[in-house]
């Protein structure tokens, strides 16, 4: 997830967005995850705005992640696991 300020002129918007590659293809689909508001607005009202957003993205992002993250490194744990009682077996044989 990103912040992308779409628009032009006093019409631009911050907003949340993700990028989603499709499958069998070089293209991507962008999804609008929330628009926040307009972009000069939001500045005058908070200069770092577009600082605190980005962490924001981050933060969400992260959170998102997360569980997949988490099976991907149980899966990894298993596998490493099943590799040193195969080599453990094949040590012991030789021997």
């Amino acid at each position: 997830m990103y912040v992308a300020i779409t628009g032009s002129g006093k019409y631009r918007v911050i907003q949340f967005r993700e990028d989603v590659r499709l499958p069998g293809t070089t293209k991507k689909k962008i999804t609008v995850i929330k628009t926040i508001g307009n972009y000069e607005r939001i500045l005058a009202e908070d200069p770092d705005a577009m600082e605190k957003l980005r962490a924001e993205a981050k933060r969400i992002t992260e959170e998102r992640n997360l569980p997949m993250l988490q099976s991907v490194l149980k899966y990894l744990q298993r596998r490493s696991c099943k590799h040193r009682m195969s080599q453990d077996h094949t040590t012991s044989d030789m021997q």
